[in-house]
């Protein structure tokens, strides 16, 4: 049916093995013409899903490098084609020596997320399964890698069939409708008692979507303040190595810099933004927008201020707006407390009287104790985070924006349910348009361009 393809399914970089993946129909005539195994078998005669040692040859017959290879014939395989997995030594001439051997042998390159669309294509997955692997395979945190891989064992096409089999259960009372025309027989409440639970189901699906980034992504955590607050030394601090360039000069960070941590089964991510002044520089100007960007993004915000010095009621003015914008996520740091202090927990408490429950931690970059400090408060903040987000599933835009259509064409028959005079018709056909919406969200029936589109974003291997 498809041609075959290859590619490398593990990740570039050091490590002991590599595997290369071909799929496709002509998968065992093109191990045939590059493969020799130990004890003179051949490809046509090993049986599927068993693994066997051997070379990969070139067109000499010179040997390439030893392997494994594994063989699955379809359907009982990932793709539900004839599939053979490659185990090589991780080299980076080896791997391209074989994948451009295969693909000499009659193979073409794999495009980005091409396995998985071919499993789907195949049906041995639905598109919510396909997109919960790719999630799988980009968790940035323990809650994204169990939500995505109870989503691959379709936990979550589950609840979907659950909703279209009571979609399909109103439609029956619609149907049934039909049927007693001549008799006084209202089945509306019925209808309104199952459409309202299937609204209150869709609100449990829908719940915290704007926040699954974080489970997603991990946490971003943004440091803010004037320019030489010590930020980048905060910043290389809590990373604890010099990532950022650490100077007396006004204006050093220029640009918005990242670094990670993992912590607490999430990725930490912190951002170093440029010091916000008023500045003629357009450079300058362009990372102080930035700043107030990564500020609007962060989950946390660090508003950095220099304790060694008092505030400026140009500063006092910036902090305020920071800390009355981002109120729920903010925290006053205060640098330089092995330094003569000048701006005191005290002053930032007078200073911002109006923003209530206001965290501020003293610290000093060269104290590793009040690193860990910081480094506790943010741990606590996080887990806050996660225990406030109740959402089952894992949804891509693509899924939370067809619930969301799904939902208001279930809020539409509520009216016509209600009314003196119940439209079944009607009902019946706002119902058709929701069970639409549905096998879009499966695939069922799902257009080509919008397959293409999801499988894109999946790295080549995969």
């Amino acid at each position: 049916m498809f041609d075959t393809i290859v590619a490398q399914s593990t990740p570039s970089g050091p490590g002991a093995i590599a595997l290369i993946r071909l799929s496709g129909k002509f998968v065992r005539e093109c191990i045939a013409k590059l493969s020799r195994f130990m004890g003179k078998k051949t490809i046509a005669s090993i049986a599927s899903h068993t693994v066997h040692l051997g070379y990969i040859v070139d067109k000499n017959n010179e040997k390439i490098d030893q392997v494994l290879f594994i063989v699955m014939d379809g359907p009982k395989s990932f793709t539900g084609e004839d599939t053979i997995e490659i185990t090589c030594h991780n080299n980076p001439f080896i791997i391209n020596a074989i994948i451009s051997r295969c693909i000499e042998c009659g193979a073409r390159h794999a495009a980005a997320g091409e396995f998985t669309q071919r499993a789907f294509e195949n049906n041995k997955i639905s598109l919510i399964e396909g997109e919960a692997i790719n999630d799988l395979i980009c968790a940035q945190s323990e809650q994204a890698l169990k939500k995505a891989l109870a989503q691959v064992d379709g936990n979550f096409s589950h609840y979907i069939a659950g909703l279209e089999q009571d979609i399909l259960t109103i439609l029956a009372y619609c149907q049934a409708s039909f049927e007693f025309l001549d008799q006084e027989h209202d089945f509306a409440p019925q209808i309104i008692e199952q459409i309202t639970a299937l609204l209150q189901r869709i609100q449990t699906i829908k719940a915290d979507y704007p926040m699954q980034h974080v489970i997603k992504e991990g946490i971003k955590i943004a440091l803010v303040g004037s320019v030489n607050a010590g930020k980048s030394s905060l910043f290389n601090a809590l990373l604890g190595k010099a990532q950022a360039i650490v100077t007396d000069i006004a204006g050093t960070t220029r640009d918005t810099l990242y670094g990670s941590l993992y912590q607490q089964g999430a990725f930490w991510t912190f951002i170093d933004t440029a010091g916000i002044r008023v500045s003629n520089d357009i450079i300058e100007q362009e990372g102080i927008k930035r700043s107030y960007q990564a500020a609007e993004q962060a989950d946390i915000v660090l508003i950095v201020v220099d304790s060694s010095r008092e505030l400026h009621s140009s500063e006092i003015e910036l902090y305020h707006d920071i800390a009355v914008k981002h109120a729920e996520k903010s925290i006053f740091v205060l640098t330089k407390n092995d330094l003569a202090q000048k701006t005191s927990a005290e002053t930032i408490n007078t200073l911002f009287a109006d923003i209530n429950n206001k965290h501020i931690l003293s610290v000093s970059s060269h104290d590793a104790h009040s690193i860990v400090a910081v480094k506790n408060t943010l741990m606590q903040l996080v887990q806050k985070i996660f225990d406030t987000m109740q959402a089952p599933f894992l949804l891509s835009a693509r899924q939370y924006h067809l619930i969301e259509q799904m939902e208001k064409v279930l809020q539409n028959t509520l009216p016509l349910a209600h009314s003196d005079i119940v439209y079944y018709e009607l009902i019946s056909k706002e119902l058709q348009q929701a069970l639409e919406h549905l096998s879009t969200l499966t695939g069922k029936t799902v257009s080509t361009s919008i397959i293409d589109t999801v499988f894109r974003t999946f790295c080549v291997g995969k």
